[in-house]
Order: structure tokens, then sequence, then C-alpha cells
């Protein structure tokens, strides 16, 4: 299974506990390096630094492609899933779960609200400001 954008390891985490070999893919080093530090003792599981839209994997080499708050973000969606079905094998599932964070609804907002509050109260250590930097930049497009 590769997961896309996967971050610091989170739902890597959860789908290695469920037995699957996993390839976790990010774009962002410093992730990476976090999901490393997390994970160092796991077998059946590859970092691999790569662009998500264009990982660069021969053809048909997963079973399954696991994308979590990414396609929002891609510049050029039709590549990406090019790229994604291209690396599926026959019979292979791409399985997206994401939202529309450019757009939220009223309950979104709400929820924005907190989270922000709840990260004044609590930080994430592993929180970096450039990302965060990043994502504004990414609405405003």
């Amino acid at each position: 299974m590769l997961e896309l954008a996967c971050g610091t390891g989170e739902i890597t985490q959860l789908v290695h506990n469920l037995g699957h070999e996993v390839t976790a893919l990010d774009f962002f080093e410093a992730m990476l390096v976090v999901a490393k530090a997390k994970h160092a003792d796991k077998t059946r599981l590859r970092f691999l630094h790569a662009d998500a839209g264009q990982t660069m994997e021969p053809d048909g080499s997963y079973d399954a492609i696991l994308c979590r708050c990414l396609v929002w973000t891609l510049t050029d969606p039709a590549e990406a899933f090019d790229d994604w079905f291209r690396i599926l094998r026959p019979g292979g599932r791409l399985l997206i779960y994401d939202g529309d964070w450019a757009k939220p609804c009223p309950s979104g907002r709400w929820a924005a609200q907190i989270l922000e509050t709840w990260e004044k109260l609590l930080p994430d250590p592993n929180h970096d400001a450039a990302m965060g930097d990043l994502h504004g930049h990414i609405m405003k497009s």
C-alpha cells in the first residue's frame, strides 16, 4: 500500500498496525524525519521523499493507494490522478478522503476556531510554521 502525503505518520501507523506493508510518501523532508523517528522500530514500512503528484514509482507497484487531505492542494490534479492510476495494479483501489478546506461550511469554520484555540492552549511541538505559511499560500491560489 502507498500512503500519499503521509505527514508525520499518524495514518501510516494505523494502516501498518492492520498488517499492511506500507510505503509512506511525503514531499516535505521535515515531516518524514518525524515519521521515521516515530516508526524506527517497524518492519514492512518504507518512507519515500517524493512529490505525490509525480511519484516516480514503477507501473503497477501498488494494490492500494491512500490519500488523505491532499487533493485540494494539487496544482494539477489530472496529472496526479494519471500517475496514481499508472502505479496501481489492475484491480487496485484508490481511497481518497479530503475536504474543501478553501470553502468550509459553518460547522467547519466552528471546528477550525476550536482547533485554533486548542493549539494556543496546547501547542504541538512538531508544528512547523513554514508549513502553515505554505498552506496559507495554497489557500489563496
